[in-house]
């Protein structure tokens, strides 16, 4: 398939190739930070051990990990953003209106994106603290990855479409990917794209061409790429995580103890021990995997 199938009307392929030509990504760690549905965070090495980071974090959403191995989480109730530093020390990072399921991620300069389904718009909130409204006029935007030029890309669900801002919020292209989900960049310049009710992932090259990189997947729901530039991606209805390697083979990288929302990738530490999340964490996630979060997001996105 060629990416001018799915583009908006008038927008012509030579262009959009030569602007998905820029994309790059640096090379990551290989410790895959994962959030589960019922509030835990895990660091897990590339042999599959896990360690738990913190636990209790009330209704987690968005997930990602700075430089330094902080991650920051998403607290979708009370509107705010939380920072655990490696040791899991916890402290509230910003507090933003009016997000539902955000997605979160950084740029170069240590600013940080956050998506408000509610409001409809992108927040960025800058290494200093300082809130601004980025881009607004979204109606569900659940995906969002910076390229190496620093713009901004934002899935748009519900409406089917790919936007690319500009490091100022210009919206520079729009394409049209049916239940285009979550986003991120592999190191060949690549475009991967879930697809959460497709059950897919697809891969935009550079130049243009469309191809699906796996199907028949579990709904496929957090993705992140990892150093070998295979997608890692938790099924949503499943407590695995998959691994995706470049040629497309799909196999079970580990078996979690609870579902498993979003992942990213950090510095790598070392692993110690592999505790188990406590009987109410593991209680909670069946809930919250079968007749919670994920049920509410279905249903929203229907």
């Amino acid at each position: 398939m060629r990416l001018s199938s799915l583009l908006t009307s008038g927008t012509r392929l030579s262009v959009v190739a030569a602007a998905l030509g820029t994309l790059a990504i640096s090379a990551r760690a290989e410790s895959l930070y994962a959030l589960s549905y019922s509030g835990t965070l895990y660091r897990i090495q590339s042999n599959g051990s896990y360690a738990v980071i913190a636990s209790s974090i009330p209704y987690p959403s968005g997930l990602a990990v700075d430089n330094s191995g902080n991650a920051f989480v998403a607290d979708q109730l009370n509107s705010r953003i939380y920072k655990f530093t490696p040791s899991g020390v916890k402290t509230v990072y910003a507090t933003v209106p009016g997000f539902d399921m955000p997605s979160i991620v950084f740029d170069a300069a240590g600013s940080l994106y956050v998506s408000e389904n509610d409001l409809h718009d992108i927040r960025k909130i800058a290494a200093d603290g300082t809130q601004s409204i980025f881009a607004s006029g979204l109606q569900d935007p659940t995906g969002l990855a910076i390229d190496v030029a620093g713009n901004l890309y934002e899935a748009d669900n519900l409406r089917g479409k790919i936007n690319k801002f500009s490091s100022e919020g210009v919206n520079l292209l729009t394409l049209t990917v049916p239940d285009a989900f979550k986003l991120a960049f592999d190191s060949s310049s690549n475009l991967l794209v879930t697809r959460f009710h497709q059950g897919d992932v697809l891969r935009i090259q550079p130049n243009g061409s469309v191809t699906s990189l796996a199907s028949e997947l579990n709904t496929p729901y957090g993705m992140s790429i990892g150093a070998d530039d295979s997608a890692y991606i938790s099924e949503g209805f499943t407590t695995n995580i998959d691994r995706i390697a470049p040629n497309g083979s799909v196999s079970t990288f580990v078996s979690m103890p609870e579902g498993i929302g979003n992942l990213a990738f950090g510095p790598d530490a070392p692993i110690t021990s592999t505790p188990e999340p406590s009987g109410w964490a593991l209680l909670a996630s069946g809930l919250c995997t079968v007749g919670g979060i994920l049920r509410h997001r279905r249903k929203r996105m229907s």
